[in-house]
């Protein structure tokens, strides 16, 4: 609801279009969000200090835009950098929201891009899990439990 209002109000002020089918756009976008955020946990479990981790992001989303192919072709580019351009969620989010709205392309243009989120989204929830798992053994493998039957200090009190 929030991505619909907000694109009916920037097309009311600064009449950008609307993009064709809005509930695959809406699901796209809410795709896209998923991939993102996944990412961005991926990575911060990787990078404990949340400023180092910042700027690694930073670096990964700064030339997003311009490798996406939205702004030069992404067939033009060298294959090593459309590799690196496709493991990015910003990548297939732009060709698709690019023949919803710019093109006025069909919907069913787009479901090749989305399925290619889909799988960024499962790629990095799975491997920021996975992350996660180990993360958490390294920190608890030393941990010893607690013997429940040893005595409680505080019976004697009550």
């Amino acid at each position: 609801i929030l991505i619909v209002g907000m694109y009916y109000f920037m097309h009311m002020i600064f009449k950008v279009p609307m993009p064709q089918g809005i509930f695959n756009f809406i699901v796209l976008t809410a795709v896209f969000v998923g991939s993102a955020s996944f990412l961005g946990v991926f990575i911060s479990i990787l990078i404990p200090d949340a400023l180092k981790a910042t700027q690694i992001l930073m670096v990964i989303a700064s030339p997003a835009f311009i490798i996406s192919g939205f702004t030069w072709p992404l067939n033009a580019m060298p294959a090593f950098v459309q590799f690196i351009a496709n493991i990015i969620p910003l990548t297939p989010f732009l060709q698709a929201f690019k023949i919803l709205l710019i093109q006025k392309g069909s919907v069913e243009l787009t479901f090749p891009y989305l399925r290619h989120l889909g799988i960024l989204l499962v790629i990095y929830a799975f491997i920021g899990w996975i992350a996660l798992k180990i993360k958490l053994w390294l920190i608890f493998r030393y941990v010893k439990p607690e013997n429940p039957k040893e005595e409680d200090p505080f019976d004697e009190i009550g």
